[in-house]
């Protein structure tokens, strides 16, 4: 039997991005698709926007909120399909056939996740696979929203998202799910969104917030003897995402390399190779 699929949509002032996203979601071909869209009472025109794709929207509504995370638990209150995907604005669905394809890899999982493309991208090139889920993935990033499918019977026992973190609430709600072991996850090779780079989650300046916050998440989940194994894994994550497998190498042994160095200097002095601190290279 196929799955009532929910796709929220919360938006605030992006009346271009918000067309994007609608358009996307309007000439999907899977039939059993209910969507949401929930403004934070928007100024600049995107109640225009909606009213013009008002037949192809299940339910919406425009009214002032407590942050993003406030709007798609209103979302989620609302929601009657089995399975939830949040499409914020800006972002959009793949093709056309991509709920589709989608809904026939779902096989029951609780959560699955697919693949995500930045806007303005090279597919092939930049594609996020984020490919099966690990613990030590959740220091690298979390699962991306704009392309995870989560059973909504989940979310009713683990609880909405928690409206007190600005940026890292889903990073906070998936971490959960993982550590409880109750539920199950599944990778699908689908490219499911094409996500808005300028996002909040992506600025320069809310950097050091995502961080804060996601410290905040770890102390809560993990009980203090794991806290420096964090801050290390965190680091070597770090270096692995901006200099890729060989930067976290280089991460996690620049020590030993430098002791190496120490070692093969005094082995050199002491055969006379070097002398007085300096080495026949530095003659040359």
């Amino acid at each position: 039997e196929m799955k009532t699929i929910s796709v929220i949509t919360v938006n605030l002032n992006n009346k271009e991005g918000l067309e994007e996203t609608l358009k996307s979601i309007r000439v999907q071909s899977y039939p059993k698709l209910e969507h949401i869209v929930i403004d934070g009472g928007s100024t600049d025109g995107s109640l225009d926007i909606i009213r013009q794709h008002e037949k192809n929207i299940a339910y919406w509504i425009s009214e002032s909120d407590k942050g993003i995370y406030h709007a798609m638990n209103k979302g989620i209150e609302v929601a009657a399909g089995d399975y939830l995907l949040f499409l914020n604005s800006g972002d959009r669905l793949n093709e056309p056939d991509t709920i589709s394809a989608a809904e026939a890899e779902l096989k029951d999982a609780d959560i699955v996740y697919g693949n995500i493309i930045p806007t303005g991208s090279n597919k092939d090139m930049d594609r996020w696979k984020p490919g099966p889920f690990t613990l030590f993935d959740f220091y690298k990033s979390t699962l991306p929203h704009s392309s995870t499918f989560v059973r909504k019977q989940v979310i009713l026992e683990l609880g909405k998202y928690n409206e007190k973190y600005m940026i890292s609430s889903d990073f906070d709600f998936f971490l959960r799910a993982f550590l409880s072991g109750k539920y199950s996850f599944r990778y699908i090779d689908v490219d499911i969104s094409v996500f808005n780079k300028e996002g909040i989650s992506n600025k320069p300046e809310n950097k050091k917030i995502v961080e804060k916050e996601r410290r905040n998440i770890i102390e809560t989940n993990f009980p203090e003897a794991v806290l420096p194994d964090y801050d290390r894994l965190f680091k070597y994550s770090r270096a692995e995402t901006a200099y890729g497998r060989y930067g976290l190498i280089w991460a996690m042994n620049n020590r030993i390399v430098r002791d190496s160095i120490h070692f093969l200097y005094r082995l050199l002095k002491r055969t006379g190779i070097c002398v007085k601190r300096r080495c026949f290279w530095e003659n040359t």
